[in-house]
């Protein structure tokens, strides 16, 4: 972050920008797309309803270790290019439930990874390390929702937030003056929105389209080369923790749309209470 272009045009009465004006940077002001907005789609039925509520087949072939009383879980001694159809579905129920699932020493190839993902069709994302420093890189996940008290739910539950890409789109041409592929667009969506799989509520923000920080309800991962984390983006949010290493650090991320996110008055409580429910 520190090359960034836009840093270098701050006065000295200006303070810290949180957005970077599009003059900063001939990149950014001249840039033009070569695709057009995306259209709203709508995904095919989650595989995550396709699945054992009891993860018995998933669960057979693998040791599930939680990491925080409500979120992420490390699913040990067993690799995902080996899991069938009926595995996968229920691995998709068991993203939905932790929020967030960890693997080590993975013997996934790019090719079998874009594979893998080919099955699941709602909001869901994998990223495998290929390289990595030995120390910083680490990246966390938040469900918010549950760091909040009763009287914020109840306040933000009644709001809608616009979510912007307006901010990654200009730090991605300012920091690397290449991409992206489609022009920045803003949606409305509700703050809180329920799962469709779980029925459970979730706070609708992400760090990088809004800012938000929780520090009671969140899980830290540290990467090694093999590692691989599959997240559910209905319900968690991430960020890489930042840090002056120097090794390189690269991986292969793979994500699928969603559908459009709705809040269901009725939708029971937030993601750290479904553990209890589950035992």
């Amino acid at each position: 972050m520190a090359k960034l272009a836009a840093y270098e045009n701050i006065s000295q009465d200006s303070g810290f920008p949180t957005t970077l004006h599009p003059n900063f940077n001939p990149h950014i002001r001249n840039h033009e797309t070569p695709d057009p907005v995306r259209e709203e789609i709508s995904p095919p039925k989650d595989r995550a309803f396709f699945a054992d509520s009891l993860k018995s087949s998933l669960l057979s072939v693998t040791t599930a270790t939680d990491l925080t009383e409500s979120i992420g879980t490390v699913l040990s001694d067993v690799q995902l290019s080996k899991l069938n159809e009926k595995q996968l579905d229920e691995l998709a129920l068991f993203v939905n439930e932790p929020g967030v699932v960890f693997f080590r020493d993975q013997d996934l190839t790019t090719e079998e990874q874009v594979k893998l993902f080919q099955h699941y069709a709602p909001s869901y994302s994998l990223l495998r390390l290929e390289e990595h420093p030995a120390v910083g890189g680490d990246t966390a996940w938040y469900g918010l929702y549950d760091a909040l008290s009763d009287p914020p739910k109840k306040l933000v539950e009644g709001l809608h937030a616009v979510h912007t890409s307006h901010l990654q789109y200009d730090m991605i041409l300012d920091l690397w003056a290449i991409g992206p592929n489609r022009p920045p667009i803003d949606t409305h969506c509700p703050a809180v929105r329920t799962h469709p799989v779980t029925g459970l509520k979730a706070l609708n923000v992400n760090p990088g389209f809004n800012i938000h920080s929780a520090g009671d309800h969140y899980v830290r991962w540290k990467w090694e080369v093999g590692s691989v984390a599959m997240w559910d983006n209905r319900c968690t949010v991430h960020r890489v923790i930042p840090g002056n290493y120097k090794e390189l650090r690269m991986g292969v991320q793979t994500t699928v749309f969603g559908e459009k996110p709705y809040l269901d008055p009725r939708a029971r409580v937030g993601m750290s209470e479904l553990r209890d429910f589950a035992s």
